[in-house]
């Protein structure tokens, strides 16, 4: 086992190869590229160089960079080929956080040069919050040119471990409770990355009676008029008296030092399953949208804001 800089490196796989990144700070060229606010400003600083390869089918993808807040693992990779890839290949297959029940995450990438490409990949789990470290492995069975829809097959596969990152935990417990959903936020986890707030929610059985679903989305903004950018939401759910309890997270952008107050605007869609928004076919071919409800327009509320006094 190889320890780089507080991040242990399973050499578990062969095809392992130590190899000089193509591009500095991927994360910079992602935040340039997207033009989307600085992100991703402070994660080269708090990331763990990997500088592993992996090569199947004529393909090499490397790793370049890993950081983990407690929530979400931000890997950094780049892919070379000599056959066209696209502007934007995309790598089919997430990484495996040993403990995780499931998960979801985002990916972006683009093109560098000719056969020459870098992205980010964002994997979270939806019960794993507040650790302090993970194992972690990433098989990669496909990349997608997103062009033409062609998958190219091979095999790719890494196995790391991270430790989290700093974080300072601030308890919150502040509840509203509207039109048979009960919001509370549990907590705030500032990293030197990312804020973390971590919530919950429950649907009474009332609710269902009339909707199939709500969704909750919080937005946030400080007491020096910024309003803060999000992403990365995590949901996990459980039956409860005939209603739904619901463990939430979302990840805002870094909180100013000098904001001494986190306002949280809650907004609430309750809605109808339609063809449109759940729809699908079963196995005769027939459509169905999921719900036996009469179709209605959607319910939108918008709850009081809930103010979070941030500690020094």
């Amino acid at each position: 086992m190889l320890t780089l800089g507080g991040a242990a490196i399973g050499a578990t796989f062969p095809a392992y190869a130590a190899n000089i990144p193509l591009v500095g700070d991927i994360f910079k060229l992602v935040d340039e590229r997207l033009n989307n606010g600085g992100w991703y400003t402070d994660y080269k600083t708090y990331s763990t160089e990997m500088n592993m390869s992996a090569e199947s089918n004529g393909i090499k993808i490397t790793l370049g960079d890993a950081v983990f807040d407690g929530k979400t693992v931000t890997l950094s990779y780049t892919l070379e080929s000599d056959r066209d890839l696209g502007e934007r290949p995309m790598i089919l297959g997430f990484p495996d956080i040993r403990g995780s029940n499931g998960g979801g995450g985002s990916q972006v990438s683009f093109k560098l040069e000719d056969g020459k490409y870098a992205g980010i990949l964002n994997a979270d789990s939806v019960n794993l919050n507040g650790v302090d470290h993970i194992k972690l492995r990433w098989r990669i069975d496909e990349i997608s040119i997103m062009e033409s829809k062609e998958k190219i097959a091979g095999d790719w596969r890494f196995a790391l471990a991270l430790d989290a990152t700093e974080q300072s935990v601030q308890l919150v417990d502040q509840s509203l409770e509207h039109d048979g959903v009960k919001l509370t936020i549990d907590k705030l986890v500032a990293t030197p990355m990312t804020t973390i707030l971590s919530y919950r929610s429950l649907i009474s059985e009332e609710v269902y009676a009339d909707w199939d679903a709500v969704d909750i989305e919080l937005t946030a903004r400080d007491d020096l008029g910024h309003a803060y950018a999000s992403r990365n939401g995590s949901s996990k759910g459980t039956s409860q008296d005939g209603g739904m309890a619901w463990a939430h997270t979302q990840t805002l952008e870094k909180l100013n030092p000098e904001a001494s107050e986190l306002i949280v605007t809650p907004s609430l869609r309750y809605y109808v399953h339609t063809k449109e928004n759940h729809g699908g076919i079963d196995e005769n071919g027939k459509s169905y949208t999921g719900s036996d409800k009469p179709a209605k327009e959607d319910r939108n509320l918008v709850f009081e804001d809930i103010v979070i006094p941030l500690s020094e």
